[in-house]
Formats: C-alpha cells, sequence, structure tokens
C-alpha cells in the first residue's frame, strides 16, 4: 500500500509543473500534417548508344569519305570498339544497326574495298558471309599479308617519331598489334635491328596497353 501511494503522488506531482520550469509550448512548435510527398530526385539516365558512337566518329570528310572510329580499338582485330549494353561490340557493326537496321542471322558486316578498318560510314559497309569477307581479304592482298622489310624499318621510324599505334597501324592498313610487334622487336628484328627484351619495363607496358586500348 505504501508503493502504491508513493506511486499516485509521484504521478500526481508530475502532473503538475514546476514553478519556473519551462513549458513545453516556448521550446516546440506543433506543425501541422503535410499531405504534400517528398519530391523523389529521378535516376540519371547515361548516354544511349546512338550519342556515344557519334561523339567517337569523325565526319570531317563529309558523307562520301570514310567516317574515322576515334574511341578505342579492338587490340587484336584493330576494329573500332565500343560498349553495347553489357559486352563490347564492334563499332562499324553499331553504325550499321544505327543507321540501316538489325544484321541478319549468319551474316557479318563487311568494309568495302580499300576501306579503313576504323571506318564506320555505312554507305562503305555491307553486309555478307564469312566466305565473302575471306575473298576480299584474299583480292585485296589483306589475307596472310606479309610486311616488307622497308615497311618494317618505315613502321619503326614512325613509332620513334612519336606517332601512336592506332596512326600507324590506320597509315599501313595493320592492327594495331601489329604495329607494336614490330616495333617492339618481336617480330621483323632481322631487319629493323630491333632486340626483343624478354620484359618492357614497367611504364611501356602500361603506355602500350593505354594506346591499344585508347581508352574513350
Amino acid at each position: 500500500m505504501k508503493l502504491i501511494g508513493q506511486l499516485a503522488l509521484i504521478g500526481l506531482g508530475a502532473s503538475k509543473p514546476r514553478r519556473g520550469a519551462p513549458r513545453l509550448g516556448s521550446f516546440f512548435t506543433l506543425i501541422p500534417p503535410s499531405d504534400d510527398k517528398p519530391e523523389q530526385s529521378k535516376p540519371k539516365r547515361g548516354r544511349s548508344v546512338s550519342e556515344r558512337f557519334h561523339a567517337r566518329v569523325d565526319k570531317s570528310g563529309g558523307d562520301e569519305a570514310c567516317w574515322l572510329w576515334q574511341g578505342s580499338p579492338d587490340p587484336g582485330s584493330g576494329y573500332g570498339r565500343i560498349q553495347n549494353g553489357k559486352k563490347h561490340d564492334m563499332a562499324h557493326r553499331v553504325s550499321w544497326e544505327l543507321h540501316v537496321g538489325p544484321i541478319p542471322r549468319g551474316k557479318n558486316v563487311l568494309h568495302g574495298p580499300g576501306c579503313s578498318k576504323l571506318c564506320v560510314n555505312p554507305a562503305h559497309l555491307r553486309c555478307g558471309t564469312q566466305v565473302e569477307n575471306m575473298a576480299d581479304a584474299k583480292a585485296e592482298k589483306r589475307l596472310g599479308r606479309r610486311l616488307t622489310p622497308s615497311e618494317a624499318c618505315a613502321i619503326v621510324t614512325a613509332v620513334r617519331d612519336g606517332l601512336s599505334y592506332v596512326d600507324v597501324a590506320t597509315l599501313f592498313s595493320i592492327s594495331p598489334q601489329t604495329v607494336f610487334n614490330v616495333s617492339s622487336g618481336r617480330t621483323h628484328a632481322k631487319h629493323t635491328g630491333i632486340k626483343r627484351k624478354s620484359r618492357l619495363p614497367r611504364n611501356s607496358r602500361g603506355k602500350v596497353e593505354l594506346e591499344l586500348r585508347a581508352a574513350a
């Protein structure tokens, strides 16, 4: 009983504010509830494939000239490369899909005669089979093409003069990887006089990878 009485007295005392004690209303202002919902931030939309594609194409030569790809090249093949969804795709294939339409199943997108691998002008492209692609390569002597000793020496000179692997590859219609192999002595060392090193300096390897990938 004494405990109940003490609790009752505490409850009564708590209901009466002490003299000089601040009142709740002097510190807080009641804010009426609002029906307005907070604005939701809109998710940021990345650039579309079409926007990124056209931002990396040089069309300065006009509609009839080659549209040279200025973005990342594929290190192995030398063709332009672009991120298409969750995968990388060849730039000339993306160009066909953007300007012409879907690529038929079992078909490849082929370049016209004498066209650079970096060209993405749809007027210079066509759909064809792999057999046609190999026939074109044989007719243009791109299949199994071997560099002459004078061409190998010219490639080394161009690289030493400061041209990038991609630029030299475009001049000689070869892949950037071939330019790297010649300039590093991996191939044609007998004619260029470059001794192949078993391991390149770290900074040189990084420069090679950056130039071959040409991060856009």
